[in-house]
């Protein structure tokens, strides 16, 4: 048993002594159970249990200013092991805090530059509204036109109404997925592309199966469509409201022309509607793909700022220069080899440079 002034050190085994224990609770307060400050030397050395004199102020974790330190005071006649290891050791793994052989130090909190939000902003995408526009259109076609006659088992009424919610699925979920995969996101947009391309190759196959020839570019029903354009969002705090009542009042303007009776209007207007959506997406597939030359990926955007935040702590510590170019150093575990588990300071212009230090 070692006396440190106010502080004494027993080692676990002999705590489960009772005449000890007793002894040691009339003038002393159980604080922790100590373990060597780097965790690979566990293993190594027999851990301790650290008491206190009594009547040390108790200090709780919550008014601990960044920087301070404190001795953690855990009172009790009858202590049991289990409770006490469990959460001083959560406590050594938590990035928060500091614990060396007597005391905790609440570091400062780390402030990263990313950040997820819950947004919906497919909601602005006219590709999208157009998307749900084919979607609305293609039920109300197929209840019109699909019957037992053409379309038996309904294999048609399935594909054709799947292929259009698809693509509305899709856009929005590339869209959520921006944030966090922009990979993910080009992905998914691509996606929604490839259903419609099905959802209009079904309608040319019904054209031609009807008879229905596809408008001339120099046509004037072609020309009078193409006129037709969306008005611009004007959003407000309900945006699903108002997102719900631009899809409604955008239809109206199609409708007379998807929902015309001939079957030549009617087919020839919802095949230019989707050939102008797919030329929407796959616009937006190169804008996503120059976003991600420019500014990277999520996990590169991550690792860079771990690494930034690795520097700073480091600079904000003293560590070391490097011996070949200067550079600050960050202390690394070696996770192969004879040193395996062990730490050392490594070069941040790792693999550029590769100096290293010896803790």
């Amino acid at each position: 048993m070692k006396n440190c002034s106010t502080e004494i050190s027993v080692p676990l085994e002999r705590q489960s002594a009772t005449n000890l224990t007793k002894r040691l609770q009339k003038q002393y307060t159980l604080i922790k159970l100590a373990r060597p400050s780097n965790r690979h030397d566990w293993h190594r050395t027999s851990p301790r249990v650290i008491w206190r004199k009594k009547g040390v102020q108790r200090t709780k974790l919550s008014k601990l200013e960044n920087g301070e330190s404190i001795t953690l005071p855990i009172s009790g006649k009858v202590v049991n092991f289990v409770f006490l290891i469990v959460p001083i050791f959560l406590l050594y793994l938590c990035d928060n805090f500091s614990i060396n052989r007597t005391v905790i130090t609440l570091k400062p909190p780390t402030i990263m530059s990313i950040t997820i939000k819950s947004i919906k902003g497919y909601y602005f995408l006219d590709a999208w509204i157009f998307a749900n526009i084919i979607q609305q259109a293609t039920l109300v076609f197929c209840k019109k036109h699909l019957n037992l006659k053409n379309d038996p088992c309904g294999r048609m009424f399935d594909q054709m109404t799947m292929a259009a919610r698809s693509a509305v699925a899709n856009i929005a979920e590339g869209s959520s997925r921006r944030q966090t995969s922009k990979e993910t996101e080009m992905k998914l947009t691509d996606v929604a592309r490839a259903s419609l391309s099905e959802l209009l190759g079904d309608y040319f196959s019904f054209s031609l199966a009807n008879n229905v020839t596809p408008w001339l570019k120099e046509s004037d029903n072609y020309k009078n469509f193409n006129l037709i354009q969306l008005a611009p969002p004007n959003y407000t705090t309900n945006i699903e409201y108002d997102a719900w009542m631009r899809i409604k009042n955008e239809y109206q303007k199609f409708a007379p022309w998807i929902e015309h009776p001939n079957i030549d209007v009617c087919l020839n207007s919802l095949m230019m509607l989707i050939n102008r959506t797919i030329s929407m997406l796959q616009k937006m597939i190169g804008s996503q793909l120059d976003t991600f030359k420019q500014e990277g990926g999520f996990t590169e955007n991550l690792t860079q700022e771990r690494r930034d935040t690795q520097i700073q702590q480091a600079e904000q510590g003293g560590a070391p220069s490097c011996p070949i170019c200067g550079g600050v150093m960050i202390k690394h575990v070696a996770k192969r080899g004879a040193n395996s588990g062990r730490e050392f300071w490594g070069c941040a212009n790792y693999p550029n440079c590769k100096g290293t230090k010896n803790l």
